[in-house]
């Protein structure tokens, strides 16, 4: 199995791919001025204001309101590797990979990468890596999760997923590989680059090669056109 790919250079692509979509990602830099007491709220009332924070809540909110949509999931009973969930329910699991994504700081870490880029000034990958190990990794992993389960219960011939959350996914994915792939500095796993990983002999190198397949067929689902950066990757 080979793989072609400057995987730092593909994340950075498919963010600037995302910024011409904000919505996914916007935050406001100022607290609403409405404090929620989420223990006077209505499992309903708390959906409704989740739902309106993914447009103007800070990554604060987000992460909090992401803990209570997820402990309305698990609530619930909602099975999350369940391939029979009811609409309702796969709104609610929809609902906490958004707050997710946004909890995450990815919003902030797209302004930054395209801060950088736009400023002219000399940079470093490192200085790029830097940005995205910033995020936090644990909520785009659950973002992950919770796209494979809308992905899981789509009808057969309908697509699971927006063009801008599979691009998201993708995004998501992709810096999970990247954070899995540094954690094998120092270990008997490590190796120099992407193209020396043994999946065939290897189980931790064959979970990270599964990750990023996954990462590109989203990035294709979302129709992010690799080539459109001047990016030849491939997967065989």
């Amino acid at each position: 199995m080979k793989h072609a790919v400057k995987l730092l250079i593909l994340i950075i692509a498919i963010v600037f791919a995302l910024s011409s979509c904000q919505d996914v990602f916007t935050t406001s830099v100022f607290e609403n001025l409405y404090e929620p007491d989420y223990e006077t709220m209505s499992d309903e009332q708390k959906i409704s204001y989740a739902e309106d924070l993914l447009a103007t809540g800070s990554t604060e909110e987000l992460e909090e309101a992401y803990d209570e949509i997820t402990d309305l999931i698990e609530d619930e009973d909602i099975d999350l590797d369940s391939t029979e969930l009811t609409d309702d329910e796969l709104e609610l699991v929809e609902l906490a990979a958004e707050l997710a994504i946004g909890a995450s700081g990815i919003g902030d870490a797209v302004t930054d990468a395209i801060g950088t880029f736009a400023s002219g000034e000399e940079f470093a990958e490192d200085d790029i890596m830097e940005i995205f190990e910033s995020l936090e990794t644990g909520n785009l992993e659950d973002a992950v999760g919770f796209f494979e389960t809308l992905e899981a219960n789509a009808d057969e011939g309908e697509d699971a997923l927006t063009d801008e959350q599979y691009t998201t996914a993708a995004a998501a994915q992709l810096i999970v590989v990247m954070e899995d792939f540094s954690a094998l500095e120092g270990t008997a796993d490590e190796v120099a680059s992407y193209d020396d990983l043994d999946p065939d002999n290897n189980a931790v190198h064959a979970a990270i090669v599964e990750d990023l397949e996954q990462a590109l067929e989203w990035a294709d689902s979302g129709g992010f056109d690799a080539s459109t950066f001047g990016i030849d990757y491939t997967v065989e």
